[in-house]
């Protein structure tokens, strides 16, 4: 059924503020005191639509719909919508390359690593100038110090092994990305034997044009896949296993998308694992492992 009174937008799209309201991304999950608290429950819309009255228009407007209905079936909703976002690329086309070539220079030439040798500990250094100081006062200026530098120290550690958490859950949206761009693909050269098979060569070219820049960006996002390897290795074994457990139990409470995300987060902590050893991925491996994983779809 169309949606409100207003008109359309240029592109021919009703917009969602006053006319339904607005589904968000994230799940409901209740909050108690600035955290989280239980499990996730169903979806969240905000904004009111105009079928229920002024009072419900505002965009600090929150309603929780369950996932399914009493009898098992989708939740249908005729008073809710979804708002489109469309960006683009700010640098003009013919930077694309160089900064391409830029970012996966600096990516890979780092080499950091959270692996702390003991005998490079500043905190356990500094216990031993401790130990051998001779002054009292001076012991316990430097006990203030050390104590303090071994909060800061493990502040980073724990920042340190969320980041590698944050990069786990980011390579898995990589992969799915990877998997998306190849079903486009797909998708274009169906269409594509269609219209030569029809004799229609305009629209062959026009998809011949569209494949090559589906086959560009689905290089790029292997690219960057590859990339987030090289990253993992900056973290030990034992901080990518447990924030891959962590990670792991949170997508496994995502109703949509979780399943799907647990699978390809599984095969980047292998293909971390791999990285570390050969210190190298070859794409077309890479490439094809990420479509086998692909989650079977309805």
């Amino acid at each position: 059924m169309p949606i409100g009174t207003k008109q359309p937008n240029p592109l021919g799209l009703f917009d969602v503020i006053g006319n339904a309201a607005e589904m968000v991304q994230e799940s409901f999950q209740l909050v108690n005191a600035g955290r989280l608290q239980g499990a996730y429950g169903g979806f969240v819309v905000k904004g009111g639509n105009y079928l229920e009255g002024e009072g419900t228009l505002f965009t600090g407007m929150r309603r929780e719909y369950p996932l399914f209905g009493v009898d098992g079936t989708e939740q249908r909703n005729e008073t809710t919508g979804f708002r489109v976002a469309i960006g683009a690329l700010s640098a003009p086309r013919s930077r694309y390359q160089e900064l391409f070539e830029q970012w996966q220079k600096e990516g890979r030439l780092a080499g950091l690593t959270d692996d702390i040798d003991a005998a490079q500990d500043p905190t356990k250094r500094l216990d031993s100038i401790i130990a051998a100081a001779t002054d009292p006062r001076q012991q316990a200026e430097l006990g203030l110090v050390n104590e303090e530098l071994k909060r800061n120290v493990s502040l980073i550690a724990r920042q340190r092994e969320e980041a590698a958490g944050n990069l786990i859950q980011s390579a898995a949206l990589v992969a799915e990305t990877v998997n998306n761009y190849n079903i486009r693909l797909t998708n274009l050269q169906n269409t594509q034997a269609k219209a030569e098979a029809a004799g229609d060569q305009t629209s062959a070219r026009m998809y011949g044009a569209a494949i090559a820049n589906g086959r560009a960006a689905l290089d790029g996002a292997v690219a960057i896949y590859i990339d987030n390897l090289a990253s993992g290795t900056r973290y030990t074994d034992a901080v990518i296993q447990a924030q891959f457990q962590r990670v792991k139990e949170e997508l496994n409470r995502k109703p949509v998308l979780g399943n799907s995300l647990v699978t390809r987060a599984t095969l980047f902590v292998r293909h971390v694992g791999e990285y570390r050893q050969n210190r190298r991925a070859d794409p077309a491996t890479i490439l094809k492992e990420l479509l086998a994983s692909a989650a079977p779809r309805p």
